[in-house]
This record gives structure tokens, C-alpha cells and sequence, in this order.
């Protein structure tokens, strides 16, 4: 798949869209068209000479303007909510670009899982499921045990023989692709005791593994699979009650192997990493910091041995426990929601990001849910960036919607 256009790039191309559409009718109409013009020495009307090199160069012109035009639009089209559609008339031939329209859609499942935040959701490309797991209520009071899967239409709930443990919430999950493997790790009870626990999914029920050595017992870990080195890496996360961790682990298969990056990421808990397929770069953003629980609002990637703070402009606001996940059917690294700092403290966010090399760009969807900390998952058997539930900080409440990132055309 071709890695996407960067932001500078698209908008050459659109400059050179628009101006080369213009040239194109300016052309074919001052020194193509038959059409009478007005003598500018006079008040005669006369005809211009058209030779056939003219006419050749200006449908040559015409032509070459409609391509990069309609061009420019499907690249902006990733980074733009909204490209709007064209038509340019050539004798009885009508060109018209595609307008699309990115956005949220909310589906209307027959069933779902029970309103939650803090849940742990992947896809497993073994089983080709999308599993979701646990989760918690507002009130911490209430946490679940339950296994979903998402079968493109619906949720359907599962009843594997062996679980992990009840009310567990804030796990990390991610797929292992070298070892084909959907892994689970760590989180905390409702009864705040944090887990150091591994799990893999089979397909139909839970195992527990034993691996000899594994990171402290964490919950709000982030945690995303790096196609380029092969590992299943977490980073951070909230240990034994204690906001903000800044270890680095790598999953190798069979056991848990803590890493000894020279730069690192300040310790944090809840920040929002996943592997962007266009650049062949995990990329983590945001996370509540050890201290004082401030939201972070930097970006770093990683390289296989090392973290490296960059320096995008522009960049999101601050905010931890924002949903992340790469679209493969959109080729897009697209971020939403998470919490941040408003005027009056705590805020729900409920926008939309897109990640590039140079930097992070708003869709702007013309629907969107409504503010939230949430998790999203793509579901490469469906073709779908899945988003489900999550809590509001704001209302006090969760929610049990299941929304869509779709690319409309028309």
C-alpha cells in the first residue's frame, strides 16, 4: 500500500489542481474555441486562427487540468472531512471528481455489551475476531468479566470455559503477530488490586500463561504490536497504585523482557500507541504524567531500540485515554477523544486527529460521538475501524454505542 501523501504535498497538489483547471479552460477558450471574440483595436467581432497544433495543445491541456484536479482531491480527501466535487464540460463529455466525506457513523447493533469504559479491545488476525474484554462502570463499583466479539454487523457475546479474572479493567491487549498470538496483560480488579498476569486468546476461550519474567503489576499500560522489529511493546502504566510508570517492555513470545531505551518518554499512565502501516513507525502520543496527573501533549515514536520525542506542529491538546488505531482501508493513523484540561478542569474531548510525518491535522468529521475516553480497534475481516463505548468525565457516564470511520463517496 502506498504511504500517504504528506500535508505539504497535498496542498502543492491542490494548488496545482485548481490552477492547472484554470489554465486548461483559459486555453481552450482564448485560443481553441470557435467562438467569436471582440477585436480589441475596435469594435469589429472577428474569429480566431485555430491551428491544429493549438487544438491538439489545448484538449492536451484540458485533459492534463481535469487529472491532477480530480488527483488532488483524492489525496486531500485523507486529511480533509470534505472535498468538494467539480464538473467540467467538454463539448457532450461531463468530467466530474469524487466527493468524499470523512466520517463517524453511528451503528444500530441488535446487541452489545453493556455500557463500559476501560475495557480492553483488539483484533486477532488468527482467529480473525475482534475481541473485547472487561471493562468497568463510573462508579468503579460494578467491573465485568464478559468476552465480545464484533461480527461486522452486531456484538455477540462469548462464553469461554476459562476467563480472566472478574471486574478486571485497564488491561492492556494487543496481537502478536510473530507468534500469532492475541495477548492480554495486567490491569486492575474492582477491588484495586493490580494483576502481573499474561493472558492469550484461542479463539474460544482464555489461557494463562507463565512466563518467567514479567513487567509489575500495571494497569492503563500502553501497548501495540511493531510490524517492523516484532514486538508486542508496553509502555507505562499505573503500578501498585502509583501513577506513572516509564519502563519499556517487549513481549518475545514466551516470556516478558524489559528494555533499556538511552531516551524515553516521562513516566505516564494511560497515553494512546499504535503501529501507523504507512510509515512503519509505532507511534505514542499523550498519557497522564507520575506527579501531578497532567495530561501530556507529546509525541513520540519508536524505533525498535529507543523512543524519540518530535516536534509536530500542529499537535493535539493534552489528553490521556484517547482512542488510537490505523485505518488500513483509509491508510490513516486516526486518533479521538481521550481527557484533558478545559476552563473548568477535567474535559471529555470528543475530536478527531489524523497523524502524518509532519505533523497531527483535523478531519473534521461532520458527525463525531459525543466526548469521551473510549478505545478503537480496526477489524481487518470487516474492513472497519470499530469505536465502542467508553466514559464520560464531564456527565459522569458511560456509554454502549458502537461508531464507524467511513469514507462516503458521492
Amino acid at each position: 500500500m502506498a504511504p500517504p501523501l504528506s500535508a505539504d504535498f497535498r496542498v502543492l497538489s491542490t494548488f496545482a489542481g485548481e490552477h492547472a483547471t484554470a489554465f486548461a479552460i483559459w486555453y481552450f477558450t482564448r485560443f481553441v474555441s470557435r467562438q467569436p471574440r471582440r477585436n480589441v483595436m475596435g469594435s469589429s467581432w472577428s474569429r480566431p486562427r485555430c491551428s491544429r497544433t493549438a487544438l491538439a495543445l489545448g484538449l492536451v491541456a484540458v485533459l492534463a487540468g481535469c487529472s491532477i484536479s480530480a488527483a488532488s482531491v483524492l489525496n486531500t480527501a485523507p486529511s480533509s472531512a470534505k472535498a468538494s466535487s467539480s464538473r467540467l464540460a467538454v463539448g457532450s463529455v461531463t468530467l466530474t471528481t469524487v466527493s468524499f466525506t470523512w466520517n463517524w457513523v453511528e451503528q444500530r447493533p441488535k446487541t452489545s455489551p453493556s455500557a463500559r469504559d476501560s475495557y480492553a479491545m483488539a483484533y486477532d488476525a488468527a482467529t480473525k475476531q475482534l475481541i473485547l474484554f472487561g471493562g468497568e462502570v463510573p462508579s468503579g463499583i460494578t467491573a465485568f468479566d464478559d468476552t465480545w466479539l464484533w461480527t461486522g454487523k452486531t456484538w455477540q457475546k462469548l462464553s469461554p470455559k476459562v476467563s480472566p479474572p472478574a471486574g478486571l479493567m485497564g488491561a492492556a491487549m494487543a496481537y502478536d503477530a510473530s507468534t500469532r498470538q492475541l495477548i492480554m496483560f495486567g490491569g486492575n480488579t474492582n477491588l484495586g488490586e493490580h494483576e502481573s498476569t499474561t493472558w492469550a486468546w484461542t479463539g474460544a476461550s482464555w489461557k494463562k500463561l507463565k512466563p518467567k519474567t514479567s513487567p509489575p503489576a500495571l494497569s492503563y499500560a500502553a501497548c501495540a504490536y511493531d510490524a517492523k522489529s516484532k514486538q508486542v511493546i508496553i509502555f507505562g502504566g499505573n503500578a501498585n497504585r502509583s501513577p506513572g510508570t516509564q519502563q519499556t517492555w517487549d513481549w518475545t513470545g514466551t516470556t516478558w523482557k524489559r528494555l533499556s531505551p538511552k531516551e524515553s518518554p516521562p513516566a505516564a499512565d494511560d497515553g494512546s500507541m499504535t503501529y501507523d502501516q504507512s510509515t512503519g513507525i509505532l507511534v505514542l502520543f499523550g498519557g497522564f504524567g507520575k506527579t501531578s496527573g497532567t495530561p501530556s501533549s507529546e509525541t513520540w515514536t519508536w524505533s525498535g531500540e529507543n523512543w524519540t520525542l518530535k516536534s509536530p506542529k500542529p499537535t493535539p491538546p493534552a489528553r490521556g485515554g484517547a482512542a488510537i488505531a490505523f485505518d488500513d482501508s483509509t491508510n490513516q493513523l486516526l486518533m479521538f477523544g481521550g481527557i484533558g484540561k478545559g476552563d473548568g478542569g477535567t474535559q471529555s474531548l470528543g475530536d478527531t486527529w489524523e497523524w502524518s510525518e509532519s505533523g497531527w491535522f483535523v478531519p473534521r468529521p461532520p458527525n463525531h460521538p459525543s466526548g469521551r475516553f473510549t478505545s478503537m480497534t480496526f477489524d481487518a475481516s470487516t474492513k472497519q475501524l470499530v469505536l465502542f463505548g467508553g466514559g464520560s468525565l464531564s456527565s459522569d457516564k458511560d456509554f454502549n454505542d458502537t461508531w464507524l470511520w467511513e469514507d462516503q463517496q458521492s
